[in-house]
């Protein structure tokens, strides 16, 4: 698509927003007096804010000071508590069996490597002792041949 085919559908977008916009303040401005006024100051319209939400730090509070929902979040704290111990005791289960795991399979590995070795060394005994028995065999034709 062509630069200016693109710059033009962009101006078209912009001066339909611009004209949503205007339609829109029609009805904002019915909205302004439904809402309600707002306390000057950052953290004051904040903490009005938190408390028109439900989660201010004393929203919950009884006459005696207490918190009403206390009990619930206790209950709540020593389920999740027992959750995240048997979780841990499940993952802490995991880590002890993968160390088994690897433990074993060193061992396996340690085993493979001295069979590997033993397996060469065989060889090489062999090897040494045909050689031995064909020199003696040469060495005794050889002494036969002399004489």
């Amino acid at each position: 698509m062509p630069k200016w085919k693109t710059y033009n559908e962009d101006l078209r977008n912009a001066r339909k927003r611009k004209s949503y916009h205007i339609e829109g303040e029609v009805e904002e401005v019915d909205n302004i007096e439904e809402m309600p006024e707002r306390p000057i100051g950052q953290n004051v319209a904040k903490k009005a804010a938190r408390d028109a939400k439900g989660k201010s730090k004393g929203s919950n509070l009884d006459d005696d000071g207490k918190s009403s929902s206390s009990a619930i979040d206790v209950e709540k704290l020593d389920k999740f508590s027992k959750i995240q111990e048997d979780l841990n005791a499940n993952r802490m289960k995991v880590l002890e069996l993968q160390h088994k795991l690897s433990t074993e399979k060193l061992e396996t590995t340690r085993l493979a490597h001295l069979t590997a070795k033993e397996t060469t060394e065989a060889k090489r005994l062999e090897k040494e002792s045909k050689m031995m028995q064909s020199y003696n065999t040469h060495l005794s034709r050889y002494k036969f041949n002399v004489r």
